[in-house]
């Protein structure tokens, strides 16, 4: 490789380091892309789920960025989609079998009134109790209550970095489990390591 690759692959490594560590996230278990923003991750992630899934659960206080393509999504599996209220303190208003074997797709704190997700973590075990799947739009989140996201087991966290006064692009940190479950839709040469 000539050196200035060497240190474009060094300094995107080390930003993804820097991320999981941001996030109290082991490199083991958790893996992150760059995409072009927090809306074409969301997207990215919900066309390339398997048919597994039940419903999508979403709330009240989304983003268009959830709200929209959560919406074709559930076009898509042919399957329902919940919309649950918030409370005032942000918790999302659920009974335990709503999440089960749901994609649950919500922000962790919302642009429309700053209300947190009070309860991600409990939101987290529930669906994960029920074969479900919890992505989180940390677009907001990741900045004014980044606290919150490190302490919870989310499958798939979006953002953009312009949030953080960083550069404007979108990153993706996701379990490598969910990773492997995806139907990889676009496949380029530097993610080739061996061919047959």
């Amino acid at each position: 490789k000539y050196d200035w690759g060497i240190r474009v692959d060094e300094g995107v490594a080390r930003v993804r380091k820097q991320i999981l560590s941001f996030l109290n996230k082991s490199d083991s278990e958790y893996t992150v892309a760059f995409t072009l923003h927090t809306t074409y991750g969301i997207n990215l992630v919900l066309n390339q789920l398997p048919a597994r899934f039940k419903k999508i659960i979403t709330s009240d206080i989304e983003h268009n960025s959830v709200f929209l393509p959560s919406i074709q999504a559930a076009k898509r599996f042919g399957i329902p989609r919940m919309v649950l209220s918030r409370l005032t303190d942000g918790s999302l208003q659920y009974t335990s079998g709503d999440l089960s074997r749901a994609i649950v797709i919500v922000n962790s704190t919302s642009n429309i009134d700053g209300r947190s997700l009070e309860n991600l973590r409990g939101v987290i075990k529930d669906a994960h109790d029920q074969g479900g799947i919890v992505l989180v739009d940390a677009a907001q989140g990741l900045s004014h209550n980044p606290s919150l996201l490190r302490s919870c087991d989310f499958d798939a966290l979006f953002f953009s970095g312009h949030k953080l006064y960083g550069p404007s692009l979108g990153v993706i940190a996701f379990k490598k489990a969910l990773v492997s479950e995806l139907d990889i839709s676009l496949i380029v040469g530097g993610m080739v390591e061996d061919v047959h």
